[in-house]
């Protein structure tokens, strides 16, 4: 299923993030009913393979581990396009969705990159790394960004890779700009 989303406007992302966390309600419901009714190493079964989650914005259902990742990412895309949008006025952008092939977001006119991810640290697997070297080696961008949000926050870390990449954009957001 193509997962690529074009945005226009703040409005336009809004109502996608509107979507996405009214959508939550449905898999945190589903997630309540099985531990009620499920107990030990099955609710564990269940979350990995069984399709309880519900995909925040594609209507379709998924396992809630894929439900989990899936929805947090989104919020960041999100929020970071929202974020884009106001710094590059008169933009449009696309938004790639979960494994589509492509930066997770990208204006229309290829000027604009951002790679977007949401993680417990951002040392796991060396990800922050990874997705700065994707964009930092395009030369056909004029601006270009990595985007994230994780629960804690390694400033030094940070730093280091700001430092170290100084043509990337580097930004850490909190978990209240996913919500709010």
């Amino acid at each position: 299923m193509e997962k690529t989303i074009i945005v226009h406007s703040i409005q336009d992302i809004d109502i996608l993030k509107e979507k996405i966390l009214l959508n939550t309600i449905v898999s945190t419901e589903r997630l309540k009913r099985l531990v009620y009714e499920v107990q030990g190493i099955q609710v564990l079964k269940e979350l990995k393979f069984k399709k309880m989650g519900y995909d925040p914005l594609f209507d379709e259902d998924i396992n809630f581990i894929e439900f989990l990742n899936q929805s947090l990412t989104y919020l960041v895309c999100l929020c970071a396009a929202k974020w884009l949008s106001q710094a590059h006025e008169k933009k449009s952008f696309k938004i790639h969705m979960g494994t589509q092939t492509g930066y997770d977001i990208e204006s229309i006119d290829g000027t604009v990159i951002c790679e977007c991810f949401a993680a417990t640290s951002v040392k796991s697997n060396k990800k922050l790394e990874k997705d700065i070297l994707r964009v930092y080696g395009d030369s056909n961008a004029l601006y270009k960004y990595v985007i994230f949000y994780t629960a804690e926050n390694d400033d030094l870390y940070i730093n280091r890779m700001r430092n170290k990449y100084n043509l990337v954009s580097i930004n850490r957001i909190e978990f209240e700009q996913l919500v709010n």
